[in-house]
């Protein structure tokens, strides 16, 4: 996990074997991981997968898009009874400072995890090929102070990657042959039984979507008056310019009205539909529905397996044509059953 441009999918490229899927890389802050991907990894003799999911700061994705994507993956595989064994939470070092859409990562993933499973968390901070060695020991110095106190005193630890595939592999090493993990969004959403709007996260993203919708309609507000005020003028340059503006805030107003709507929706249809896909294929193939989470046969290719997608996900490629693309109706829902 972290924030768009911290290296999330470089690292998982240099833990793989050349013939092996790559993640793809983003640059210049352009976010290429729009999805939750399960990229299968073998070292020391572990196999497992890293599971890349894209920041709250996507280019393409607002932040209850991503917040639905990865709280459906961690929803689907925990109800399968997989669990988190690790989770490496990335931070730029060449960033002077923790500003902006690193604070709301930040803040984002502690909502995700809680506290109880900080022992399988490692803090890496990137890219010190690109940094001297005195800047890069002065921020990550003023990291731990200013913000990650709470979770080395709860047992989170701290590593260095410089782009290399020796300190890509040391810090996956640093989560390897942990136990399993339930996260705290997990707990909310299978164990209690929580709207994802009424889970910390949830309630995290929905306080931001209702601050947004009141600057809007307050903005909407002012250039209804501002335009009033052009056409009693007869400014209509002035008049059109306004037009042209209050139609991008609307724009944006139904944006927040849309990501409330996906933030609000209830999802224990999918949930139900997901689960009888799911059980079809383990019926199919002869495997249990943990097993079909953990070898990624999915009946959306002949040999009912995804091509290039390993272990643990790859089966919520196709969950996610109902959960995180494309919602599916409750018509098609009814249909299915």
């Amino acid at each position: 996990m972290g924030a768009t441009g911290s290296g999330k999918s470089s690292f998982i490229n240099l833990l793989l074997d050349p013939e092996a899927k790559q993640a793809e890389v983003g640059h210049d802050l352009d976010s290429c991981t729009a999805s939750v991907e399960a990229i299968p990894f073998n070292i020391d003799g572990f196999h497992g997968s890293i599971i890349d999911t894209p920041g709250f700061d996507d280019t393409y994705l607002t932040d209850t898009a991503v917040l639905r994507r990865i709280s459906d993956w961690m929803d689907m595989t925990y109800r399968q009874g997989v669990k988190i064994t690790g989770i490496l939470y990335l931070r730029d070092i060449t960033e002077a400072r923790m500003r902006g859409s690193s604070l709301k990562n930040l803040a984002m993933f502690r909502k995700l995890c809680g506290t109880s499973s900080l022992a399988n968390v490692v803090f890496l901070t990137t890219k010190w090929d690109a940094v001297s060695a005195t800047d890069g020991e002065r921020r990550e110095a003023n990291l731990i102070a200013d913000h990650l106190q709470l979770e080395l005193a709860s047992g989170a630890r701290t590593a260095r990657h410089d782009n290399t595939r020796e300190s890509a592999t040391d810090a996956l090493r640093m989560v390897l042959g942990h136990e399993g993990v339930a996260l705290q969004l997990q707990r909310q959403l299978v164990d209690e039984g929580m709207a994802l709007r009424d889970t910390d996260a949830g309630a995290a993203i929905a306080q931001d979507l209702e601050a947004m919708r009141v600057e809007h309609v307050e903005t909407i507000h002012e250039l209804g008056e501002e335009m009033e005020n052009a056409a009693a003028e007869e400014n209509e340059e002035l008049k059109s310019a306004l037009a042209d503006r209050l139609a991008e805030v609307e724009e944006k107003l139904q944006k927040v009205q849309t990501d409330k709507a996906l933030l609000e929706m209830d999802r224990a249809r999918e949930v139900l539909a997901y689960q009888k896909k799911l059980d079809d294929v383990a019926r199919s193939t002869g495997q249990s529905a943990k097993g079909v989470v953990y070898t990624g046969v999915s009946p959306a290719s002949p040999d009912g397996r995804l091509p290039g997608f390993g272990p643990v996900a790859s089966f919520f490629l196709t969950v996610l044509e109902i959960l995180g693309g494309g919602m599916a109706s409750n018509e098609d829902v009814e249909k299915e059953d």
